[in-house]
């Protein structure tokens, strides 16, 4: 092995490492935020929010929290908070990070 090599090397293991945590994070922000807008759905539609703290543990499919709100004005607020683990957890040293998604709707009128 040459030297460039040698210096190169760690460098693009790095670098791999940051891309696909990277992915991680962008993949589980998308999750949440799915997670957060099918609650949201659900609570709007007048589900209740039993079925709608399921919904949002449905499209999560993992650890994570669902709070729902509802407001006297018609707007449902919904918070989705979950953990995400960074592959390659033992190149980075902060490998798991907390998301939070927050997704509103206004309460559709009933029958």
């Amino acid at each position: 092995m040459t030297a460039e090599t040698a210096v190169v090397l760690p460098v693009v293991v790095l670098a791999l490492a940051v891309v696909l945590a990277g992915g991680a994070l962008s993949a589980g922000a998308l999750t949440c935020a799915d997670s957060a807008r099918a609650a949201a759905r659900a609570l709007a539609r007048g589900d209740g929010a039993p079925a709608a703290r399921a919904a949002g543990e449905a499209v999560l499919r993992g650890p994570g929290t669902v709070a729902v709100s509802a407001a006297p004005s018609g707007m449902v607020a919904v918070r989705v908070t979950t953990r995400v683990r960074a592959p390659g957890a033992l190149l980075l040293p902060a490998d798991v990070t907390t998301l939070s998604c927050t997704a509103h709707a206004w309460r559709e009128p009933g029958p």
